[in-house]
């Protein structure tokens, strides 16, 4: 199943979406939900055929909901959801304005620039960020949002074009000459800096986020499998 890794949690959906019969995704359509609350709980029940690929909140989080192979049930025609990764967004102030966060925006500037990476668009021009109102007689996404749309779209387009700035991830600022140990056919891994001469042993939860990182900043993990007999080396 393919959701963003921008997507902290999910909400149910169930079964609330279709095949999207092979068609290419080509655009992202955000909608927002009328309201400053409940947007999520109308999505996850059951019994409202309605549904959406991801969800951003007032905050910024991002929750995915139907997973984007599928067609979401968001915009009311089959061939528009299907060429489409539709995202419902939390009000900041009811109507008229129906305002949406500056957090809210930015989260949906970082997704689009994700899914266009990932499915390889090249760029972001206006045409790929549309609004439901376009395809429907409805006023959404707002008249706050609906304006927006074309500079979050560029906006989208610049951050896919920026060119990767690897970074140490964080934690590790500090410890410039930071290696992990990892004892042969165990799971024991420890944190081992030669510079200051000391090592700790490192817990499963730390060392799976500290993979994921590595692996976001696009550097290589410094990491030293050893044998039963190695370890005595660094005295683990």
């Amino acid at each position: 199943m393919t959701v963003s890794a921008l997507a902290t949690g999910s909400i149910k959906h169930h079964n609330k979406y279709n095949s999207r019969d092979g068609t290419t995704i080509t655009r992202v359509i955000p909608h927002h939900w009328a309201g400053t609350s409940g947007g999520d709980v109308t999505l996850a029940d059951p019994n409202r055929e309605a549904s959406a690929n991801y969800l951003i909140f007032t905050d910024g989080t991002i929750k995915s909901q139907v997973p984007e192979e599928y067609r979401a049930w968001t915009t009311g025609s089959w061939e528009v959801d299907a060429s489409s990764i539709t995202v419902e967004i939390q009000n900041s102030t009811n109507g008229p304005e129906w305002k949406v966060s500056d957090k809210a925006i930015a989260a949906l500037v970082n997704l689009i620039a994700d899914i266009a990476r990932r499915y390889k668009w090249g760029s972001v021009p206006a045409w790929r960020v549309r609004g439901h109102r376009e395809f429907a007689a409805t006023a959404c996404p707002g008249p706050y949002l609906f304006p927006k749309l074309g500079s979050i779209a560029a906006s989208a387009d610049a951050k896919l074009k920026a060119p990767a700035k690897p970074s140490k991830p964080s934690g590790q600022e500090e410890d410039e000459d930071m290696i992990f140990i990892r004892k042969d056919n165990q799971n024991k891994v420890y944190a081992w800096s030669p510079s200051k001469g000391s090592k700790r042993p490192i817990g499963t939860t730390e060392w799976n986020a500290i993979k994921r990182a590595y692996g976001a900043a696009g550097l290589k993990l410094p990491i030293i499998n050893t044998t039963a007999a190695e370890t005595k080396h660094f005295g683990i």
